[in-house]
């Protein structure tokens, strides 16, 4: 599953795969680890991509049930480089691997390419 047309693939080393809107900048990307050691918490996991987010604020957070399995959704806001930002982030654990997948943009911006992400998530299938 890719996002549309608007948005072209960017590459960025920690990120399986990336892509950013060329129009408004939003972007949409995944990553994966698998056969580690440890089972952090679902939290934690978050937490990790959000620690460098100034004034982050989790504002809306819940388990859904996403490729057959429990996975943890959170949408926050804080400041990036200064900048309002806003994050949508799915959280799975899925054969002994963990999966991040990512949509952010702007704050002012956010809500044009929601729709976009979630078509992506509805595509996506993690082994």
């Amino acid at each position: 599953s890719t996002p549309p047309k608007s948005f072209r693939e960017f590459s960025q080393n920690h990120l399986d795969r990336a892509w950013r809107n060329r129009y408004n900048g939003n972007s949409i990307s995944f990553l994966s680890e698998c056969n580690t050691n440890s089972d952090p918490s679902f939290f934690s996991i978050r937490n990790g991509i959000i620690y460098g987010v100034q004034n982050h604020k989790i504002i809306h957070e819940k388990f859904i049930e996403y490729n057959n399995r429990r996975a943890l959704n959170s949408t926050v806001t804080g400041l990036v480089d200064g900048i309002k930002t806003k994050f949508n982030i799915i959280v799975l654990k899925k054969n002994n691997c963990i999966y991040v997948l990512t949509y952010v943009g702007l704050d002012s911006h956010f809500d044009q390419n929601i729709n976009d992400f979630n078509n992506f998530l509805t595509g996506f299938k993690a082994p």
